[in-house]
């Protein structure tokens, strides 16, 4: 579970270049279902601006995080990534996602498991101070 929510979060996270679109290199809450562990999930994602791709870091308050990188298609506000379970003393499974930035920096994510047959979705909002 941890790794697909931090692909879907990292996905969308990345910084939109277009002036009309937010930055949306920050802090967000992220909510979604999991349909490889048939739960509900939240999730803290802190994205940054690393060069020409984008970091991200996931803590879903249960012990479980995650950790990614991604790029970012300015031209159609697409965001791509793959993360990896950091939860220590946990296996470490590899997770991708794609995500559809939206203007005001919020995204819709749509992620899965390398080797698996379904797809999840979430949904992030910028968290201001």
């Amino acid at each position: 579970m941890f790794i697909k929510k931090i692909c879907l979060t990292v996905f969308l996270a990345a910084t939109a270049v277009n002036i009309s679109y937010a930055s949306i290199a920050g802090n967000y809450h992220c909510t979604g279902y999991d349909p490889f562990e048939k739960a509900s999930y939240q999730e803290k994602l802190q994205v940054k601006k690393t060069g020409e791709t984008f970091s991200f870091s996931s803590d879903f308050g249960d012990g479980e995080t995650a950790k990614g990188t991604g790029i970012y298609d300015e031209s159609n506000h697409m965001f791509a990534a793959a993360c990896v379970d950091s939860t220590p003393g946990k296996p470490k499974q590899t997770g991708f996602a794609i995500a559809s930035v939206k203007e005001d920096g919020s995204f819709d994510v749509t992620w899965s498991y390398l080797n698996k047959t379904k797809t999840a979705r979430s949904q992030c909002k910028k968290v201001t101070a």
